[in-house]
């Protein structure tokens, strides 16, 4: 039997849990250990810290703190006991059995307290009249609050007994300059006293509704546990399946085997949650059992009536009843109908996982018989124990026409279900390596890795070894991928699969740095099979390996000619493969503008055809282009789009490049944080590469360079650049116009006194590029041979190469290259005592790092210019800017200013409405601005 079994796995709408399921969902599982791990919560963590400093000022403050049961409300409130350092603290918890217990909590808030301060027996003479407990509270909380700050914590309040709870909030609200800072945690929709509420929606409260964790926080969780190397799309499952939930994600991090974790089968529930749904679904009438059970079988959610009838319940009425009262099911009308749905994803895992293959087999089986489509062949697929060969012969057919639509993710699924059910051993093998290369094309390669050994245990083949060779070009495994392409090509591949070989040998050799030969194998790609070898981009291939190997102009020649459609929506593989191409040899020759043109048309239609893999390449070439024409606000958000979209699918070969473009731009800006974790995120993932893989290297040292020069670390420059050094393919990164490291190199080195070595860097670099006709980089090589000059003596020869530099910058479209050249010319006349010419140059200069926002650039013009005595002192303080967004909140907002809807952005972007929604929230919030019309006059 070949491939994984699978289920359905329909993921539609969210209900929430009703209140007699609450407590199912709360039970920790006893075999674990205290969950002692806190991940994510920044912006909550944020928020309390900001409570307690102001409680801690004599400004008191409230924090309700809600959320369903194990989402990590108690754990965060554990955090904000910690930032009290410095308080008295007070805490209680509430009990379910205690909840008649009158002033029960208020006696635990007390307890450590000296018997004189305990509440009097008067008190509580009468527990309809809370107002005199709540009395003493004040007298109590203002003597404490006197003596040192006091917090007050009470959790699971949703239990605390109600005189307590409305003595706290009279307490409470009647603090006006107390250091007193209280927070109460309890469950969302609990009912609780109208002065808590109006406590917490108050000026000096805050109510947080806590929500899931999301795929990021669930890795860090997934890092404190030990468990280092499962992809993001592992976590993107976890976060949907447990609905972010700390405590049952981790429960089935500790259950699961990282191949379960990895793989893309149904996830389970946790043994201890299966086991008290299990009970709860035990106790309920037969009808209402097999009802839950047949709901299981259709899916999260479904129609009524369709599960009655699966179920045979004839009369479901009651049977609903009895689901709903018990937590299991919620119901509601539709136009169409009553529909069913499963009060959490995990109460469907435990009822499914629970049944036995011949109860399963059956009730999918009546399923197929009452659907039509996509979900009649998904229940037959589920119905199959054995082999099926009419069956597996029309998930074929099925999983072709999906993948001629583009709709590779289910094709794939289809051609797995196909590979399992052929009684031939040899089809079923053949539709396996069809399965696994739909899934790489997919973007999945965490998945499809998991098939990589059973590939490999197959007979050996051209189009397995092709599978195999690009799967493993795409997890970072250099040496095995080009033995097994060669191996495919060598092994009689021909048309369409000899053109694929030879494209993934040609990126292979372009991102080790080998541009000769990636261009003999893009012309291979083209000779093979012109059709396929578009949606391979072997011409853009062809092109790049000519420009890596000093022939632009032979690369440019191959679409002397091309006219691509006005617009988008007309431009084929082909013409998206030549417009990449072209993009990409303009950027590095200094043709700005139509780089720019080409890649953000290519973008276009790649985002349009959902390709993931190709989005983020075409991105960081688009946002190269825009950061040197000096558009930095939509090169940040390129960036880090196209930095997002390879960690999101797991192209451990994109991550250096990508993230090492959001480094440039953020630098330039003195946004240091975001500049470090990318530089960071860029060296980690290029380490973990081979050392034969020199693109991702080259990028990532030169950015790391790039940081440290912007932030005036000449020895941090120097300790960047060592890995490029050590290339033994020196393609791409030597060559002028690519990566932007050599003149930042030598000018620290001159920085540092070490002369000598500055020159021998220098030298080949200014040949090389004036060979090339490349100004950008002349420009370069001549500030940083002023600056050699100048340190040996020789001012007149410093002289002559800073206005060379700003003759070179001015002849091409790259305003902060060409503000460079003039600061580092103005600083020179500065010295020399020419103080009007210096004034000039360095005036220019601070205009155009204004522009861009390139504050520490701009703060050093300012010195400067101070300096001539012809214009003021800077003033202190931060330079005038825009409040700090995101480069996700950038290109939210940019979009949304462009007119673009909601769905609009979201489907640019590749990422979910409601995301869309959260950052022009935070957009709004941070321009103080109310309306989209607003937004152009901030980011249009």
């Amino acid at each position: 039997m070949i491939g994984r079994r699978r289920g359905i796995t329909n993921r539609q709408g969210d209900f929430v849990e009703s209140e007699s399921w609450r407590r199912v969902l709360a039970q920790p599982d006893p075999n674990l250990p205290e969950p002692n791990l806190f991940v994510g919560r920044e912006a909550e963590i944020g928020r309390l810290a900001a409570r307690a400093e102001a409680a801690r000022l004599g400004s008191p403050s409230f924090v309700l703190i809600e959320g369903p049961a194990g989402i990590g409300k108690t754990a965060l409130a554990r955090q904000a006991r910690e930032m009290a350092e410095g308080f008295r603290v007070l805490s209680a918890t509430g009990a379910e059995d205690e909840t008649g217990l009158a002033y029960g909590v208020v006696d635990q808030l007390l307890a450590g307290l000296a018997p004189g301060r305990a509440l009097s027996r008067d008190h509580r003479a009468r527990p309809d009249e809370q107002w005199a407990a709540g009395s003493a509270l004040v007298d109590l909380f203002g003597t404490l609050g006197a003596e040192q700050p006091l917090a007050v914590f009470v959790d699971d309040v949703h239990w605390a007994d109600g005189p307590s709870l409305s003595a706290l909030a009279f307490a409470l609200r009647r603090l006006r300059a107390d250091p007193v800072l209280g927070v109460l945690v309890g469950r969302s929709g609990a009912p609780l006293p109208a002065g808590l509420v109006r406590l917490a929606g108050g000026e000096t409260g805050e109510r947080m509704e806590l929500t899931g964790l999301d795929a990021r926080e669930l890795a860090e969780l997934a890092h404190g546990l030990g468990l280092r190397d499962l992809p993001r799309r592992t976590f993107e499952r976890l976060a949907d399946h447990t609905r972010g939930s700390p405590l049952h994600a981790r429960a089935l991090l500790e259950e699961l085997s990282p191949d379960d974790l990895r793989s893309g089968g149904p996830l389970p529930a946790p043994r201890a949650y299966s086991s008290l749904v299990l009970s709860r679904l035990a106790a309920l009438a037969a009808p209402a059992r097999d009802l839950v059970v047949a709901a299981a079988c259709l899916g999260p959610r479904c129609p009524l009536g369709l599960a009655a009838r699966v179920a045979g319940v004839d009369d479901p009425g009651a049977a609903v009843d009895a689901a709903v009262e018990a937590g299991m099911l919620s119901a509601r009308s539709r136009a169409a109908g009553w529909e069913l749905a499963f009060s959490h994803p995990l109460v469907r895992a435990a009822v499914y996982e629970d049944l036995g293959p011949a109860r399963r087999t059956s009730l999918h089986g009546r399923a197929a018989d009452l659907t039509t489509g996509a979900a009649r062949l998904d229940h037959r697929v589920a119905a199959a124990l054995v082999e099926d060969a009419d069956l597996a012969t029309e998930l074929e057919a099925a999983a072709t026409g999906e993948a001629a639509e583009g709709a590779v993710g289910a094709a794939a699924e289809h051609m797995l279900s196909a590979a399992r059910l052929s009684p031939a051993a040899a089809v079923g093998e053949r539709r396996l390596v069809e399965a696994v290369r739909l899934l790489v094309l997919a973007g999945n390669a965490s998945e499809a890795s998991a098939y990589a050994a059973e590939l490999a245990r197959l007979p050996a083949s051209s189009r397995r070894d092709l599978v195999l060779g690009h799967l493993a070009l795409l997890t970072g495994r250099l040496s095995d991928a080009e033995a097994l392409l060669e191996a495919s090509w060598a092994g009689g591949s021909h048309g369409a699969e000899a053109a694929h070989t030879a494209a993934q040998l040609a990126q292979l050799m372009l991102i080790q740095g080998r541009g000769t030969e990636a261009a003999q194998w893009a012309r291979r790609a083209a000779q093979a099979h012109p059709e396929a070898s578009a949606r391979v981009a072997a011409v853009s291939r062809l092109m790049t390996g000519l420009a890596n190997s000093g022939r632009a102009e032979e690369a440019l020649g191959l679409v002397e000619g091309f006219d691509p459609p006005s617009g988008t929506a007309g431009l084929s593989p082909a013409d998206v493969d030549r417009l990449l191409g072209r993009g990409v040899v303009r950027l590095w020759t200094d043709h700005l503008e139509g780089a720019r043109d080409d890649l953000l048309a290519a973008v276009t239609q790649v985002n349009r055809w959902g390709h993931l893999k190709e989005a983020a390449i075409f991105l960081t070439h688009l946002a190269d282009a825009e950061y040197r024409l000096g558009l930095w606000d939509d090169a940040l958000a390129h960036a880090d789009q196209a930095a997002s979209l390879a960690e999101d699918s797991d192209q451990a070969w994109l991550l250096g490049g990508t993230h090492s473009m959001v480094v440039f731009p953020a630098a330039g800006r003195g946004l240091w944080e975001l500049a470090g974790a990318h530089a960071r995120r860029a060296v980690e993932a290029a380490a973990a590469l081979p050392e034969t893989e020199e693109a991702n290297r080259g990028y990532a040292a030169s950015a790391a360079a790039h940081l440290a020069w912007a932030q005036g670390d000449p020895t941090g420059v120097v300790e960047a650049v060592k890995p490029i050094l050590s290339f033994r393919n020196r393609a791409g990164s030597y060559e002028p116009g690519t990566m932007p490291w050599r003149e930042l190199y030598a000018e620290a080195l001159v920085t540092l006194g070490r002369l000598d070595e500055a020159d021998a860097v220098l030298t080949p670099y200014e040949e090389l590029a004036a060979e090339r006709g490349r100004r950008s980089s002349q420009a370069a090589a001549s500030r940083a041979r002023g600056a050699l000059e100048l340190a040996r003596g020789r001012p007149e020869l410093a002289r002559q190469a800073f206005a060379l530099a700003v003759e070179h910058a001015a002849a091409v479209p790259a305003p902060f290259d060409e503000a460079l050249a003039r600061y580092c010319y103005g600083r020179f006349l500065r010295r020399a005592g020419e103080r009007r010419a210096a004034f000039a140059e360095l005036s220019g200069a601070r205009q155009t790092f204004l522009a861009v926002q390139a504050v520490p650039f701009l703060e050093r013009a300012d010195r400067e210019l101070a300096g001539t005595g012809l214009a003021p002192s800077p003033r202190r303080g931060p330079y005038p800017s825009r409040p700090p967004l995101t480069p996700q909140e950038l290109a939210v907002a940019r979009l949304a200013a462009a007119g673009r809807t909601n769905k609009e952005v979201a489907a640019e972007l590749v990422v979910s409405v409601k995301t869309v929604e959260y950052h022009l929230a935070n957009v709004f919030a941070k321009l103080g601005i109310r309306s989209r019309r607003q937004l152009v006059a901030h980011v249009g």
